[in-house]
């Protein structure tokens, strides 16, 4: 008899909006990076003297590599492989740092506890199929 090993959807849900929520976390620490400059130079004369010093510039590129990561952990979940959980969750407590609210501390302690409760459904192996005997 063989079984489908069916991808349960109280995992497939949460990856989703974690996927979303990565790509949408890419897309403005782009903008914070490349679209700031612009936004300067936008301003009126006078205050166009605002400078942003380069701490801010090496924050923001931070994030955008803990997004990246991010989202590489939320696609090895996606394969079924542990190390995603870990590389997620490191690269979601890193942004907290950088990036401390209380509504993301929420939102990221929920999301660690949801892909925690799912890691029944993920292994370290390398699987070639998902059907199994």
């Amino acid at each position: 008899m063989i079984k489908k090993n069916i991808f349960p959807l109280s995992l497939k849900i949460p990856l989703i909006i974690s996927f979303v929520g990565g790509l949408f976390g890419i897309l403005f620490s782009l903008l914070g990076l490349i679209g700031n400059d612009l936004i300067i130079s936008l301003l009126p004369e006078h205050l166009d003297k605002i400078k942003i010093d380069s701490v801010y510039y090496q924050k923001m590129f931070l994030i955008l590599v803990m997004f990246v990561f991010s989202l590489f952990g939320v696609y090895k979940m996606w394969k079924r492989k542990k190390p995603g959980f870990y590389i997620y969750s490191l690269a979601q407590i890193i942004l907290l740092y950088l990036f401390f609210h209380f509504f993301s501390l929420l939102v990221t302690v929920f999301f660690i506890a949801v892909y925690a409760a799912q890691l029944k459904h993920m292994n370290n192996k390398q699987s070639k199929n998902l059907i199994q005997k």
